[in-house]
Formats: C-alpha cells, sequence, structure tokens
C-alpha cells in the first residue's frame, strides 16, 4: 500500500467490529485470521508514504496496523497517529522493517495503550492455529517518537509486557525518543 507522502495521503480508521472479529484494526495482511502455520500470513507486504490515524480513540479502532503471524513486511515513511490499543502490533513475526517512521497522538486506553506492542498473538482479532510466540529479527532504524499529549491515560511507549512472547534480534537504530 503506497501513498504520495506522509503529508499528502491519510487513512483515517472510522470504528466498526465485524461480528466476532473483536478489536478493530486499520491494516494488516491477508491470512492474519486463517493462517495455519506459523508465519503462515501474508509475506512480502508493506506500507509506505501515508499517515493513517483513528477518527475516534475506541475499542472499533483498536489497532492501526498489526504484523501478525507474518515475515518480510516493511512500514517505510508512516506517521502512526493515535488510537485506542496500539498504532503497531507486531505478534509471531519475523523478519519485519520499520524505517523513517513517526509515531505521533494518543493511544487511550489506560492499561495497556502503546506506540508499539509486541504480542504473542494467542488473542485477538488473529487465528489461533499457529502456535508461534516470538517476535524475532525487526529492526526500527530513523523512527521518532513523538510526546505523547498530557490528556493520554497510558504512559508506555513500547509494551512489550506479555509473559509467554520471546523477543529476539530486535533493534532500534538511530531511533529518536
Amino acid at each position: 500500500l503506497r501513498g504520495a507522502s506522509m503529508n499528502a495521503t491519510s487513512i483515517v480508521v472510522v470504528a466498526g467490529i465485524a461480528p466476532g472479529n473483536g478489536v478493530g484494526v486499520g491494516i494488516w495482511g491477508a491470512g492474519t485470521r486463517t493462517a495455519a502455520a506459523d508465519y503462515g500470513a501474508a509475506s512480502f507486504w508493506g506500507v509506505e508514504d501515508l499517515t493513517i490515524s483513528a477518527l475516534t480513540n475506541e475499542e472499533g479502532c483498536g489497532n492501526l496496523i498489526e504484523i501478525v503471524h507474518s515475515e518480510h513486511v516493511t512500514l517505510r515513511r508512516v506517521r502512526i497517529n493515535g488510537c485506542y490499543y496500539h498504532g503497531l502490533e507486531v505478534d509471531s513475526s519475523r523478519h519485519f522493517l520499520v524505517q523513517d517512521c513517526v509515531f505521533s497522538g494518543a493511544y487511550t486506553f489506560a492499561s495497556s495503550g502503546s506506540y508499539i506492542q509486541f504480542d504473542n498473538g494467542v488473542s485477538g482479532p488473529r487465528s489461533t492455529l499457529p502456535t508461534a510466540t516470538s517476535v524475532t529479527y525487526g529492526t526500527f532504524e530513523r523512527c521518532r517518537y513523538l510526546r505523547r499529549p498530557d490528556t493520554d491515560a497510558c504512559a508506555r511507549d513500547i509494551d512489550m509486557r506479555h509473559a509467554a512472547i520471546a523477543l529476539s534480534a530486535i533493534y532500534f537504530i538511530d531511533c529518536y525518543f
């Protein structure tokens, strides 16, 4: 998915929960809900040169971008600008690059809202057939994490609190916090 630039192309996620799918998500790869094997969802996909934000901060606008059961995913020059839960959620995936992105806005779920969440992928709007609970070989390069509004209910920028998840080879290179 490619836009013209962060300033010229905007995607606004509007609340709407499909029956049985739970949290609303703006962009995710094909197969997220149907993957039958570890890393079995869409691979070799990306998002470039746009801004994504939520119209309102409610569960129907839960996560802006999800990388779930995937590999070889690239986010480049994307402004991820506020929603209810997480701007970027990465679950049970490997070999991903987040480059020259800007994380901003409010993430209002009081106990968990964050710019980025690494998760074990065993709950939420995703397939439960794969068994991998690791996130590996991920690089965040030249990303900026801007100050969150004082009214933001949660103070987590990067959430790694799920006990069953294994993180390895996750790099933050030349990022600004």
